[in-house]
């Protein structure tokens, strides 16, 4: 099945440090490093495996939370999904706790250790992702997982599978690639938006695919990381293809509101100058932290000395590197109907 691979899948033997709050368990080791190295070097990882005072405070997050909540935490994480399909994992309950506890550390870091108040997010993040169908969102492109009977979970698939669809394949935003560190790279192709924008799938449309990046990276990772690149592709950009300001607004608070600690980086390639006008108006939406992550890279001098440290050839398209060995077209209908929703098309098994 597409749905995802089998050698990614969390299965019995996995440890739980790659969710938890607490962490725990030894740390992985790098085992290319041993090439050069006597002494491994423990692979990154976007969280501390130990922190008393966040543990317990997310754990006390989690507690406060009913078992239906709970649930829809742990749902939050495709891995967490992906264990009702694997065979030779444990029931997914067991390990549900560990999974929203890495949704409450998430909030609990974002809100700077504010317990209520990212309890309160989290809360509502739980709210938006049902009222949004993430669930659907993720599952649309694979009909045969509905159970029986289940006509109503049938339709509302397949409305969003033929609209994810209409939306997408002209390829103007995919994943594709990843970081050196091991990150998926979310890229949009900024010239290819020239169909219009429709307000429900625009939104829908950017989180499938944050949420394939993310599975993608935490699949690949082991739970290590959690964060991806995002990377854009301006350089055929236009006032024709800038999407309505109400909607950028709309899709930087759902990323700030519900999904804190999910961005490692923003890089913006080939950016014009009127792009830095519109760049002006959407900086005082965007919180410091994020406006931090944010690197402006134009022309092949500033990509090799910028993006040569962050994307290796091997897994860059041609507007990143001048060196870049991945193609300039993404195919699309691999991607989307062929390959696992925690695989690169050029990853398929």
């Amino acid at each position: 099945s597409p749905m995802t691979s089998a050698k990614s899948m969390p299965t019995a033997g996995d440890g739980v440090a790659d969710v938890s709050c607490s962490g725990g368990g030894q740390a992985l080791l790098d085992a290319s490093s041993t090439e050069s190295s006597s002494s491994p070097r423990p692979l990154p990882r976007d969280f501390d495996e130990v922190d008393a005072e966040r543990d317990a405070a997310c754990q006390e997050m989690v507690s406060s939370l009913t078992e239906e909540e709970r649930e829809r935490a742990a749902r939050c994480s495709f891995r967490y999904c992906a264990l009702e399909e694997d065979p030779a994992a444990p029931p997914p309950e067991r390990r549900r706790d560990e999974y929203a506890a890495a949704v409450a550390r998430r909030h609990f870091v974002a809100e700077e250790g504010h317990a209520d108040r990212a309890l309160a997010k989290m809360r509502a993040t739980l709210k938006y992702r049902e009222d949004m169908k993430v669930d659907v969102v993720r599952r649309c492109f694979y009909a045969d997982k509905h159970p029986a009977g289940d006509e109503e979970g049938r339709r509302l698939s397949e409305e969003c599978r033929a609209a994810l669809e209409r939306e997408l394949m002209d390829g103007k935003i995919f994943v594709r690639g990843r970081s050196v560190d091991g990150r998926a790279l979310y890229v949009v192709q900024t010239h290819k938006f020239d169909s219009g924008f429709d307000p429900e799938w625009y939104m829908k449309y950017n989180i499938y695919t944050l949420e394939r990046a993310i599975a993608l990276t935490e699949s690949a990772s082991d739970g290590r990381l959690e964060k991806v690149v995002v990377v854009f592709d301006f350089g055929k950009y236009s006032h024709a293809v800038r999407p309505p300001l109400g909607l950028s607004k709309e899709l930087q608070f759902c990323l700030r509101d519900h999904y804190p600690e999910r961005v490692e980086n923003v890089i913006l390639v080939d950016t014009p100058f009127m792009f830095r006008a519109f760049w002006a108006i959407m900086k005082p939406f965007i919180d410091p932290v994020t406006r931090k992550k944010v690197k402006f890279v134009t022309g092949d001098e500033q990509k090799k000395a910028i993006l040569g440290d962050v994307i290796s050839a091997d897994q860059a398209m041609p507007f990143m590197r001048p060196d870049a060995k991945l193609a300039s077209e993404m195919d699309m209908k691999k991607y989307l109907f062929e390959t696992p929703f925690d695989q690169m098309v050029e990853e398929r098994t």
